[in-house]
């Protein structure tokens, strides 16, 4: 407010670097901060555009070899002839051709972002074709609001083409424009009429276009191509498919075989409204179902996708079960806290697959035996740590009430189930384990534990399972000990 006499807008951005000076052509690292309430506007005088005020963005334009990457934009908007969050132009220059070599990298926008002008789009307004060198966007995504003041509005670039110099000779440039590993869904607007209103890139013309595994909402066109070479691999998804498993599937196609989370990963702390994120350096390690229980119980998973109600010290105040996230709560606080959790009464009240897509950004493969509902790849689900795996076992009430938890996948020495063991009167009843790959390497296996002593197992089931154990192994437990019993169950 101090800057702007209590009006409430923002003090309008100078942009980099102002149009008369040229094209920035240095490398901007962002370091994966954000930027926050930034009004790119060009006011032109009268309405009319002139050569000096007519690119909006973080940037103006973006010159020869000019980098940008790992910068994020929210509350932020841009407004010009040629209009992008992160730049008006890329490979554009005052008056010339620009060689290209021009990157723009690991950039996202904002569902709270606007962008409006003749050729607006959440990125780039224009992105031109370099003389010899690639102009290229990547890694990038943008939920903003798109509104184009004719017939143009794009989520990535709104326009690709060539620079007014070779307009005059007729030439196509050599280098191409790579747009790849992007993502839109954002609103998209124009008035006069939706000819070039395209989820990707508005136009596309005297220019060489590569769209490269890029994703687009299914409510509009990827590109709107009028001359110039186009080759498109990208796909139309409906918004709520790019939301599957907090973007874990999106993640898959984004990756495009690079490793799982290494540049595209899942909306893990309920930071982009369950679209797909970029990844940053710090982000946690997630190995194992184990270290999912610990960021939930560290309350470093946002959006708290388990917080108990009660303590587990009765019937009454039993631990209430409903999410993958809340299984793994009680694995990682058995192991933190076994005098305050090993005992406690648990219920679950919801069916449960623990196979772990957020987390890997990988789904699972049909059967690979027919007659069998196993997961093709449950090798490569996220592992599971069994219940009490770092104590002697369980002690307490499990009430599955009904429920089934599937998909759980552990593999490696010791006891090996749901439970490691149940011990001391402990009581597992009304729960189906399916779909599952269980194995111990050295000791006993079974679906619903690996061993159990002085304890009940009721009216529970084991079906579709793989179980192996290098001593003793069963659908249901693997090694029944002294005063123990098994009763209705398959």
């Amino acid at each position: 407010a101090m800057y702007t006499n209590n009006s409430g807008e923002p003090l309008a951005w100078m942009m980099l670097p102002q149009r008369t000076s040229g094209a920035y052509k240095a490398t901007f690292d962002g370091g994966s901060h954000t930027i926050s309430n930034m009004r790119a506007v060009v006011n032109p005088n009268a309405g009319a555009y002139t050569s000096s005020n007519e690119y909006a963005g973080f940037f103006t334009t973006l010159g020869d070899g000019a980098v940008v990457k790992d910068l994020n934009f929210v509350s932020s908007t841009a407004e010009g002839k040629y209009a992008g969050i992160v730049v008006g132009a890329i490979g554009g220059t005052v008056m010339g051709q620009a060689e290209g070599n021009t990157t723009v990298s690991r950039c996202s926008v904002a569902a709270d972002c606007t962008v409006t002008g003749l050729t607006p789009a959440g990125i780039a307004g224009t992105v031109y074709a370099g003389k010899t060198n690639p102009s290229i966007v990547e890694d990038c995504f943008s939920r903003a609001t798109i509104a184009g003041t004719a017939n143009t509005a794009a989520g990535i670039a709104g326009a690709v083409c060539r620079q007014t110099p070779y307009a005059t000779s007729g030439i196509i440039p050599a280098g191409k424009v790579q747009i790849r590993h992007c993502y839109s869904a954002g609103s998209l607007s124009a008035p006069t009429s939706n000819v070039y209103v395209n989820g990707l890139v508005g136009l596309h013309e005297n220019s060489t276009l590569d769209l490269e595994k890029c994703i687009y909402p299914d409510t509009v066109p990827g590109v709107k191509s009028v001359s110039g070479a186009l080759t498109n691999t990208s796909e139309a998804r409906t918004l709520e498919a790019m939301r599957e498993s907090d973007g874990a599937v999106l993640s898959v196609f984004l990756n495009d075989g690079r490793a799982a989370s290494s540049v595209w990963r899942a909306d893990w702390f309920a930071k982009n409204d369950g679209y797909p994120v970029l990844g940053k350096s710090d982000d946690p390690t997630i190995t194992s179902w184990e270290d999912v229980g610990q960021l939930v119980a560290n309350k470093q998973i946002e959006g708290e996708p388990y917080s108990p109600e009660h303590d587990g010290s009765s019937p009454e105040k039993a631990l209430i079960i409903d999410s993958p996230e809340g299984l793994a709560w009680l694995e990682y606080a058995i192991s933190v806290a076994p005098d305050m959790f090993k005992s406690a009464y648990v219920k679950l009240s919801a069916d449960i697959d623990m196979f772990g897509t957020k987390y890997t950004g990988i789904e699972p493969t049909a059967p690979a035996d027919a007659g069998s509902a196993l997961p093709g790849n449950i090798e490569k689900a996220l592992p599971w740590v069994s219940i009490c795996e770092s104590d002697d076992g369980f002690a307490g009430t499990f009430d599955g009430g009904g429920h089934t938890v599937s998909r759980l996948y552990r593999s490696g020495e010791g006891k090996s189930g749901l439970f490691k063991a149940l011990i001391g009167g402990a009581r597992c009843e009304n729960v189906v384990v399916a779909e599952s790959l269980l194995e111990s390497t050295d000791m006993y296996c079974g679906a619903i534990a690996g061993e159990i002593e002085w304890s009940t197992v009721s009216g529970c089931a084991s079906v579709d399972n793989l179980v192996k154990g290098a001593y003793s192994a069963g659908g249901v437990v693997g090694r029944v000990g002294s005063e123990s019993s098994i009763e209705d169950c398959y």
